[in-house]
């Protein structure tokens, strides 16, 4: 049963409602940038997505910031990929500042911005008890 908020009494819900809910479309966050003088997309990043970078780029950073590239930037207005995995060496051979450059979008698109500030928060307070999940 669920509460419908406005104080009346609660409505049952079956299994294929609450289930047509969670996987309905929608909107996709997408991020527009220039990347070495050319406009791109990201788009923010699916489990999916986010589980093949993990298992290509195991726990290093910077190679997770390099996969998760190659997984989310499209060419603005659509979902073609500008980038895939053969292009790793060549994006790994450029300028770590220009990679960087798009990291704060990246981390914005996987929602990781608002857990790096309160780690950050945390840090300060009790730094021990910080960590990033």
């Amino acid at each position: 049963m669920s509460e419908t908020g406005n104080g009346s009494a609660p409505t049952a819900l079956s299994r294929d409602s609450i289930r047509a809910e969670i996987f309905k479309s929608r909107p996709v966050e997408r991020a527009s940038l220039t990347f070495r003088g050319v406009k791109i997309e990201l788009v923010a990043p699916t489990m999916g997505q986010m589980m093949r970078v993990r298992a290509s780029a195991g726990e290093v950073v910077e190679a997770m910031t390099l996969y998760t590239l190659v997984e989310i930037a499209v060419i603005p207005g659509t979902d073609v990929k500008v980038f895939d995995e053969a292009d790793i060496s060549s994006l790994s051979a450029m300028p770590s500042a220009d990679i960087n450059d798009i990291a704060g979008s990246l981390l914005i698109l996987m929602r990781m911005d608002k857990k790096v500030a309160e780690a950050s928060k945390n840090l300060s307070a009790t730094p021990s008890a910080t960590t990033l999940t």
